[in-house]
C-alpha cells in the first residue's frame, strides 16, 4: 500500500516569524539530514606544518581551492584552517573535480565554486580573505560556470 501524505513534523513557527527563531529551526532541520559530502582521498601528504601522512581524507566542500606549485610539482590543497601538499597530475584533478563545482580560474588554480564570497573585476575574494586571481583568458568561461553554479544553488 502506497502512502498518500507522509508527515515529518519537526517544528511548528508562530506568525509573525522571527528571524532568529527560524534560522535556529533551519539549521537543526539540517542537523537531520544525512551528509552527502563527497569525500577524496590523498595520498603522500605533507601540512603546513610539516608533517607527513601517508593518506588522508577530506571533504571536498571544505576545500577552498588547488593551486599547482610549478617548482615543486606539487599542488597545494587549500582549507580554511590549513593547507596540504601532495604530489598529482594537476590536469587530472581538475577532470576528476569538475562535476563538484571545482572550476579552473587561471593556470594552476582550481577554486571551489562553494566558496567563493565575490568577484570584482578580475579577483575572487574567498570566504576566508584570500584574493585569488582570474585570468583574462579564461574570464568568461569562469563566470558562466559561476553563473551555472549560482542557478543551480539558488
Amino acid at each position: 500500500m502506497q502512502v498518500i501524505n507522509e508527515v515529518h513534523a519537526f517544528s511548528f513557527l508562530c506568525k509573525p516569524l522571527e528571524y532568529d527563531k527560524l534560522e535556529m529551526q533551519m539549521l537543526e532541520l539540517l542537523d537531520q539530514l544525512p551528509d552527502t559530502g563527497a569525500e577524496k582521498d590523498f595520498y603522500k601528504v605533507t601540512d603546513s606544518n610539516g608533517k607527513e601522512y601517508l593518506s588522508i581524507k577530506l571533504k571536498l566542500r571544505d576545500i577552498l581551492y588547488f593551486e599547482y606549485i610549478k617548482r615543486s610539482r606539487k599542488v597545494l590543497i587549500a582549507l580554511s584552517d590549513i593547507t596540504y601538499e601532495y604530489d598529482c597530475i594537476f590536469e587530472k584533478l581538475v577532470e576528476e573535480l569538475q562535476p563538484y563545482d571545482f572550476v579552473v580560474n587561471c593556470r594552476g588554480n582550481l577554486v571551489n565554486l562553494r566558496h567563493i564570497e565575490k568577484i570584482k573585476g578580475f579577483t575572487i575574494y574567498m570566504d576566508n580573505g584570500k584574493e585569488l586571481q582570474i585570468a583574462q583568458k579564461r574570464s568568461s568561461d569562469f563566470r558562466e560556470e559561476v553563473n551555472k553554479f549560482l542557478q543551480k544553488n539558488s
